[in-house]
């Protein structure tokens, strides 16, 4: 998942980004003059500074953020608006509507009920009183707050009929509520401000938000976008969930090579080879050969239930690690480490460039499994039970890898039809959802 959230200022996006992180949403801050977009970012914020600007050009400025983000690969677009409503959430909403295109829906929820700032029938209320009578947004210097009506505030700058979700519409549950935004949306209504008066009610928006294949875009001060973001990736996860397989065989024990060796046959395997000469060459050497694997495991997906990369060929020698080690002045084990963390990275890059049809992963030896639990930057591993003894079926948890199913097997365990045991289980259990 890519989202790109478009804050009105940079303290603002950093407060959002806080949010983000603590729902495992890998997120960068930018600044809309010098934007970027890292690969292992999952959601962008855009500091606009247009908070005090006139309305056109902070529509304007919105706008081309939003379009920026689009064009970045971004699949969701977020408006972060201040949590006093200072500035200009007409323009802004205008202008992110502009960037997503036709049909989108903007869900207008700027609560932030920790804070105090609830949303009751359309006004945003600041501990019980209207927001225009805190002292903060009434006395802002640049951009004073003159009313609490929120459909009426956008409509200063932003001339579109607004609809409403009422508190009654968000309490009747998720499924309700998505009817109601779903109804909005089509009829032609571009704007819904949903009252929300506690974190419950917010999380309900988000997950009716989430039910919808609409173009939606969250208009709030971060709680309503992180929980729609949250949301979103868990969605993401669930439905791109594949019964495809890698088998990442790293293991040179004799036990793991008869049990590869049964698995190949039996199945009719092609394995992808990984070089581990060229692994162990020059940098230019090493990123050729995973490159190189890493399209053919992709070209030969679309193909097969079960995908094998490993490094030990059936049909050649094992690589005498101590005579490298002698030549290269590192010791086996280091050698062992770059092979396995190579196979590693290769693993990672099929399975993140899927685009969801690898479900589970199978790395056979445990060096292999600790490199792809690190280069996933993986934050935890979730377990659920065994396949055969001394097995795990387990999931990593936060990471690039987030919710892959694995079951992990030492080298040195099970009969010759171990690997291909503890292979169909994982296909099975993904089929199971």
């Amino acid at each position: 998942m890519k989202a790109a959230l478009i804050a009105d200022d940079l303290t603002g996006a950093n407060n959002v980004g806080v949010m983000l992180a603590k729902e495992k949403l890998a997120t960068v801050t930018v600044s809309y003059e010098r934007p970027s977009f890292p690969s292992r970012c999952e959601v962008v914020t855009v500091d606009t500074d247009s908070r005090y600007l006139p309305a056109d050009e902070a529509r304007a400025r919105v706008a081309a953020a939003g379009q920026w983000a689009i064009g970045q690969g971004a699949q969701i677009l977020c408006n972060r608006v201040d949590n006093l409503l200072r500035g200009n959430i007409g323009a802004e909403t205008e202008g992110i509507l502009q960037s997503a295109g036709a049909n989108a829906l903007a869900i207008v929820a700027p609560a932030f009920p920790v804070l105090g700032r609830c949303i009751v029938d359309g006004q945003l209320m600041v501990n019980g009183e209207p927001v225009h009578t805190n002292p903060v947004a009434a006395n802002d210097p640049f951009a004073p707050v003159t009313q609490s009506d929120i459909p009426a505030l956008i409509g200063e700058q932003f001339n579109s009929e607004v609809a409403r979700a009422a508190l009654k519409d968000v309490e009747a549950g998720a499924s309700h509520l998505a009817d109601r935004f779903r109804a909005i949306a089509d009829s032609g209504t571009c704007i819904a401000v949903a009252d929300a008066q506690t974190d419950a009610h917010v999380a309900t928006i988000a997950a009716a938000m989430a039910m919808l294949d609409h173009n939606l875009i969250p208009v709030d001060p971060g709680p309503l976008s992180a929980q729609y973001l949250k949301a979103c990736k868990t969605a993401a996860h669930e439905a791109q969930r594949s019964s495809k397989v890698i088998l990442a065989l790293g293991s040179v024990t004799p036990i793991s090579l008869a049990q590869f060796r049964s698995l190949v046959s039996k199945r009719g395997i092609e394995p992808v080879w990984l070089d581990p000469d060229a692994v162990l060459g020059s940098e230019a050497e090493r990123a050729d050969a995973i490159a190189s694997a890493v399209e053919e495991g992709l070209a030969r997906l679309p193909d097969t239930t079960v995908l094998a990369v490993t490094t030990r060929h059936i049909d050649h020698a094992p690589l005498d690690l101590d005579e490298r080690a002698r030549k290269s002045g590192l010791t086996p084990h280091a050698l062992s480490k770059k092979i396995s963390d190579a196979l590693a990275v290769t693993t990672m890059a099929i399975i993140e460039r899927s685009d969801g049809t690898i479900g589970g992963c199978f790395p056979s030896g445990g060096d292999v499994t600790a490199s792809l639990f690190k280069c996933a930057e993986t934050e935890a591993i979730e377990v659920y039970g065994d396949v055969i003894p001394l097995t795990a079926h387990v999931a990593f948890s936060g990471g690039r890898l987030d919710g892959l199913r694995l079951v992990t097997k030492g080298g040195s365990i099970g009969d010759e039809d171990a690997m291909e045991t503890c292979l169909d289980f994982l296909i099975q259990k993904l089929n199971a959802g």
